[in-house]
């Protein structure tokens, strides 16, 4: 199976903590920043906030629905944020680092 690895970064003004806050909290947070479409009927199994969670959505691209359920691990906490997908082996990282002085600006 062919592997394919896509990035995608931006900066945000705001605290990295912050921003990792928001992504590892699946129960408000994470739901939240979703796209909506093209995820939609996002459920949490277990957990909620970073390691240990277990959630479940859907994704719908190009006229085509794939469902799918991952689990949460972080490998650096505070800093990286891994979701793997049990049916695809689909993975999902998202690394938060400062940015300059890695204070919030205006």
């Amino acid at each position: 199976m062919p592997t394919h690895h896509v990035s995608e970064s931006t900066v945000i003004a705001a605290p990295p903590a912050r921003v990792y806050a928001i992504l590892a909290d699946y129960r408000v947070g994470h739901p939240g920043i979703l796209p909506q479409p093209p995820f939609h009927s996002y459920e949490l199994e277990t957990g909620g906030q970073g390691a240990g969670t277990i959630m479940r959505f859907k994704m719908t691209a190009l006229g085509r629905t794939e469902n799918f359920r991952g689990a949460v691990t972080e490998p650096e906490p505070g800093r990286v944020l891994v979701e793997t997908y049990f049916e695809t082996k689909t993975v999902t990282t998202f690394t938060v680092e400062p940015h300059g002085d890695g204070r919030q600006h205006a």
